[in-house]
């Protein structure tokens, strides 16, 4: 009877498994099917071929183009404001218009942030060397509409406001983590948590007072973005998504076979091809 009974529980389970794996691969494959099925909502052909875009959460689109200039289009696709760039301060480094009133602008290979307004001019320039920042490798805007640094000399998270005073620091990343130190190319504020990525060694996440919380080993991403219920970018031409709750296992959304480059925001899928950026509904 208990050999029975214990028989009857280990098939039990493994129904149970399995109907949870088809249920997973079901909802999964249906989203990737209904992206691939998805009318295309909007097509912005690119008179010039640009080096890369960003979009907000106000539906703007911010094209980059090889020289540094960013121009912005509105969400009816029209030009509303173009930033030249700042030849002196070398290559641009990262867009971050999480807050579209104020995108910030950083070049690394300077130390350097400009912070413009909406229509994209330039409101303060801050340099990081005459601030102690003797390394700068990644900037963000912050909740509160302050700064954060990651300085790559001493290893640690810095916040600072738009003097560049430093007020808020993290330890030293090297006493904190038993995972390799991050050499980040991007930081993202959202969710209340602050997210580091490091294409080699995956993603950091702290919270506002700079405690480390959590490490996802994802590696090799590029176009990485941080959304309210998990992680987008793209690998071996691929859209992966991986969800912030619990477990480490991307999901392949669709196959990208021209597209150069992919952002996500407000419900809405972005792709970046060679004379074209293609605008999808994002499946719930």
């Amino acid at each position: 009877m208990i050999k029975s009974l214990k028989y009857k529980s280990t098939g039990i389970f493994i129904l149970l498994f399995f109907t949870w794996a088809n249920l997973l691969f079901f909802r999964y494959n249906t989203s990737a099917q209904t992206i691939n099925n998805s009318i295309t909502k909007k097509l912005l052909q690119l008179p010039n071929a640009i080096s890369g875009f960003t979009t907000d959460q106000l539906g703007n689109i911010y094209l980059i183009s090889a020289e540094g200039a960013i121009k912005k289009l509105n969400e009816k696709l029209d030009s509303v404001a173009v930033y030249n760039g700042v030849k002196q301060f070398g290559v641009l480094t990262s867009v971050d218009v999480s807050n579209p009133l104020r995108p910030l602008v950083f070049y690394s290979d300077f130390s350097t942030i400009v912070i413009l307004d909406r229509f994209l001019s330039v409101v303060n320039i801050i340099d990081l060397r005459k601030n102690n920042f003797q390394q700068a490798l990644a900037a963000a805007s912050s909740y509160d509409n302050r700064i954060w640094v990651f300085d790559g000399i001493d290893n640690k998270i810095k916040k600072m406001d738009e003097q560049g005073t430093t007020i808020a620091a993290s330890a030293d990343l090297r006493q904190i983590l038993t995972a390799d130190i991050p050499q980040p190319q991007l930081m993202a504020d959202r969710n209340k948590m602050l997210y580091i990525y490091d294409s080699t060694k995956g993603i950091f996440v702290f919270d506002y007072f700079l405690g480390f919380k959590k490490h996802y080993p994802v590696e090799g991403w590029s176009s990485f973005t941080v959304q309210d219920n998990g992680f987008f970018g793209v690998k071996d031409n691929k859209l992966l998504f991986m969800p912030l709750a619990g477990n480490t296992l991307s999901i392949e959304i669709m196959p990208l076979n021209t597209v150069k480059k992919i952002s996500v925001n407000n419900k809405l899928l972005y792709f970046l091809k060679e004379t074209e950026i293609e605008i999808l509904n994002l499946p719930q």
